[in-house]
C-alpha cells in the first residue's frame, strides 16, 4: 500500500514493488474489488483466485487500484465506518433498485 498525491511516487512504487496486488491511496477496496485478483507472490500467490483470475492463477499478474485523491476523494464518507443511521438510509436509498422506491397506486 502507497499513499501519495504525486502520480510519479506512487508510479515508482508500483513498478519497483514485486507483489501481486499494490493498492494506491487505499487500503481495502483492492481486496473487495471482484475483478482484480487478490494474492501475493511466490508461495503467498497460490490461491490468488477472484474472477477471472481463476483463468491465470499462475501468471503472475500484479493488480493495480489507483483511488482519487481529487475533488471526489470525499465519498470516502460513504465507504468507511462509523455508519451513522444517516449513512445507511442514504446508501439504502442510492443502492436500492429503483423498483422498490417507486410508490405504489
Amino acid at each position: 500500500y502507497v499513499f501519495a498525491k504525486d502520480a510519479s511516487v506512487a508510479r515508482e512504487f508500483v513498478t519497483r514493488t514485486s507483489a501481486g496486488g499494490v493498492c494506491v491511496n487505499d487500503t481495502i477496496l483492492h481486496a473487495a474489488h471482484p475483478s482484480l485478483p487478490f494474492g501475493g507472490v511466490g508461495a503467498s500467490g497460490y490461491g490468488a483466485y477472484h474472477g477471472d483470475a481463476t483463468f491465470t492463477a499462475f501468471s503472475h499478474s500484479k493488480a493495480v487500484l489507483v483511488k482519487s485523491t481529487g475533488l471526489l476523494s470525499h465519498i470516502n464518507f460513504f465507504v468507511y465506518p462509523p455508519f451513522s443511521t444517516l449513512k445507511t438510509t442514504l446508501l439504502t436509498a442510492l443502492l436500492a433498485p429503483s423498483h422498490l422506491l417507486r410508490r405504489r397506486t
